[in-house]
């Protein structure tokens, strides 16, 4: 039948001294031990890794807690509504959420959000209501024209920089995939 092993342990000096006796024998076992000051309340503390900083998990969390990036209010450039944000860079433009953020950077909410729209989108008129404006509302292939907004606008020559009015069409949403499957280009080029 076997024992437990049954430790000491005596502090002295540098080191922690552990005492283990068991039925084989006893071991005694040498940790070297440092003294350090806690960087948050400077008291004493034996260490026994050169790494640890603290003398408890209390005053870790209490010193890491105190550097944290203050919560700052905000108003949502988009809503208008209130909210917190950790403080960071300063943004021009701040939004309460992504939906907040990618209604924004729709041609329709107007001049104020042109620093964030993709670049192809222009920062002239958009696209898509010019060709609303110049073209028939309807699909150029199919004859479409139930829904002016199920309506996509095509970019002839596969472009999206080139928004001139020439380079654009109206196409269902079924003739536009058709017309990219047969082209392989968009999401079928290879």
């Amino acid at each position: 039948m076997c024992e437990d092993p049954f430790y000491k342990i005596f502090f002295h000096n540098a080191f922690l001294t552990l005492l283990v006796i068991s039925q084989v024998g006893f071991f005694i076992i040498n940790i070297l031990m440092m003294i350090k000051n806690c960087i948050h309340c400077n008291n004493e503390f034996n260490a026994r890794r050169s790494i640890i900083k603290y003398c408890s998990i209390s005053c870790a969390t209490s010193l890491n807690n105190s550097k944290r990036k203050k919560r700052i209010l905000l108003k949502c450039d988009y809503c208008e509504k209130q909210f917190e944000k950790l403080k960071s860079k300063e943004l021009k433009l701040n939004f309460c959420s992504r939906i907040c953020k990618d209604t924004a950077s729709r041609v329709e909410s107007g001049d104020k959000f042109d620093s964030i729209r993709p670049s192809h989108y222009g920062n002239s008129e958009h696209y898509r209501v010019k060709a609303l404006k110049t073209y028939i509302k309807e699909c150029k292939i199919c004859g479409y024209n139930k829904y002016t907004d199920v309506l996509e606008v095509d970019h002839i020559d596969n472009n999206h920089e080139n928004n001139i009015i020439t380079n654009l069409q109206l196409l269902c949403p079924t003739c536009h995939v058709e017309k990219h499957f047969l082209e392989k280009s968009g999401k079928f080029k290879k």
